[in-house]
Order: structure tokens, then C-alpha cells, then sequence
């Protein structure tokens, strides 16, 4: 395998050095189908500091101790897609299923505490926050926490401003729902109500680092991230995730491409289309 960038070719090894400093630091797998991902993304940060080409920059990278250079060049290379209200069966699952089984649940103590990992620049928090506030207004006088980590230190920024253009708000946001949740600022980009970030606490955290300043939550979100880990780093996460439920009537949430079957510390449950997990008692 050969990776070209203009006249320059990175070696095999170059790329394997790489892609292992890589998954080592932030657990992302790439593999030689991904080459492509190394030139769209890492060719910007070589030219914006001074390097001739992404090969010159990975030769740089692979070289020299970890420093904030490595850590933009990996945070460039994950995955941040991510929409309001991203997959229906998810949201009403939620709404129809967990939601109410753990208000059900908490009724006494009246807290609810839920964590969204890899969250990205925060619709997957807000869209939460949005649910909570239009279809439980018993939870008015409950004290909900939701807490929304990621990795990337600049996804985060964004997450905690609460602003987003105007094609990202329309992306799984009703007219409705806009008008009543976001207001437009100056240069014409939609920011969150101050009810909505009230809500939430957003905050950064490497899965694949000791989680051990985690505290316990009733309903955990952890979509679409593990399919991006090598099998011994998803196991891992997974089991450091597994003691952050509250108990064994908490709900794990993964992607919809994403799945714990086999996984004997996991009991799994489907309603319709809506599928969860529960951690089996030791």
C-alpha cells in the first residue's frame, strides 16, 4: 500500500505507525480502505501550519512526542455527523418506552440523570431536552441532569454555545420546534433557549481513558461510536460503561447499526423497533 500526496509517497509503515497512534489515543480503527479520510482531513491542518502536504505532516506526527498538533489531526479524523432527532424509532422509543418506565421508576426520589456519550456539536442533547420539556411536563419539578460528553475539545465548544446555521437546525427540527426552542442572533444563525442549556452539562471525555470521576446515570446514549472501535476497544469501553448504570433497571442506548448480542453482561430488549439493554446483576 502506498499513499500518495502530491510527489511525496508515505510508506506502509508510515500509515501503520499512524493509524496505531491513532486508535491508541482516541480508539478510532482505520484500516487502508480509509486512506482517503487522511488526505481530505489532514491536508488543510498540513497546509494551515506550514507543511507541504498531509504525508509531510503524518512523517512530522509520527516522529515527534504527542503534542496539541496530534490531537487536531485526530480529532480531525472522527466521525462528527450527527442531526436533531437522529432516527425516529430512537426518539419514540424513548418517548414511549423509557422515558415513562423511568419516571415510573424514580417517582419517589424524582431525579433523572442521563448521560449522551460522543454527542458531537450537542443536537443529540438538545433533541433530548427538547423531548423531555414538550412530552413530560411532570418533569417540571423533578431535578433532571443530562450530562453530553465528547473527545473533540472544539465539537464541545459549539455544543455549549447552542448555535447552529441555518442547515443545521433544519436538519430533523419542525418549524415548530424551532420557533419555539431557538431565537436568531445578528448573523442569522438559530441559538438555543436558555431553558434548553440549563438542561444540560456538556463536557469533554476520552471513552477509551479511566472514566473512574463518572458518576451513575439512569439512561446512558452511546450511538453510533463503538462501530468505530476494534473489537478489544469496544469490550473495553463497554465494560467501564456498564458500571456508570445506575443499577440493572437503567437503560443502555446504542445506534441503530449497533448491537450487544452475545455479550453476556448485557441483557437485550426490544418494543417494536425500539431496541435497549439492560446490565445483568453480577
Amino acid at each position: 500500500m502506498q499513499i500518495t500526496s502530491g510527489s511525496l509517497l508515505i510508506s506502509k509503515q508510515a500509515f501503520l505507525d499512524f493509524t496505531k497512534m491513532l486508535r491508541e489515543n482516541v480508539g478510532l480503527a482505520l484500516d487502508d480502505t480509509k486512506e482517503y479520510l487522511l488526505d481530505s482531513r489532514l491536508s488543510p491542518i498540513a497546509r494551515a501550519t506550514g507543511y507541504p502536504n498531509y504525508g509531510s505532516l503524518i512523517q512530522h506526527l509520527n516522529s515527534t512526542p504527542l503534542s496539541p498538533l496530534h490531537w487536531l489531526a485526530f480529532e480531525s479524523l472522527l466521525t462528527n455527523e450527527t442531526m436533531f432527532f437522529r432516527d425516529d424509532h430512537f426518539f419514540t422509543g424513548l418517548k414511549e418506552t423509557a422515558l415513562p418506565n423511568l419516571f415510573e421508576k424514580k417517582k419517589n426520589q424524582k431525579n433523572l440523570k442521563i448521560w449522551c456519550t460522543s454527542v458531537s456539536t450537542g443536537q443529540e442533547a438538545y433533541s433530548l431536552a427538547i423531548l423531555l420539556k414538550e412530552y413530560f411536563p411532570e418533569m417540571s419539578g423533578w431535578d433532571i441532569e443530562i450530562r453530553a460528553s465528547d473527545i473533540c475539545k472544539d465539537a464541545i465548544k459549539k455544543a455549549k454555545a447552542g448555535t447552529y446555521n441555518p442547515t443545521e437546525i433544519h436538519r430533523g427540527l419542525s418549524h415548530e420546534l424551532i420557533e419555539k426552542y431557538f431565537s436568531v442572533n445578528s448573523v442569522g444563525d438559530y441559538v438555543a433557549d436558555p431553558s434548553l442549556k440549563r438542561m444540560i452539562l456538556f463536557f469533554n471525555v476520552n471513552l477509551i481513558e479511566s472514566l473512574h470521576e463518572i458518576q451513575t446515570f439512569d439512561l446512558i446514549l452511546i450511538r453510533n461510536v463503538l462501530i468505530y472501535f476494534l473489537p478489544e476497544t469496544k469490550k473495553d469501553v463497554l465494560r467501564k460503561i456498564r458500571t456508570k448504570l445506575l443499577d440493572d433497571q437503567s437503560y443502555l442506548m446504542l445506534g441503530a447499526a449497533e448491537s450487544l448480542i452475545g455479550d453476556a453482561t448485557f441483557a437485550p430488549h426490544r418494543v417494536g423497533k425500539f431496541s435497549f439493554f439492560t446490565k445483568i446483576s453480577s
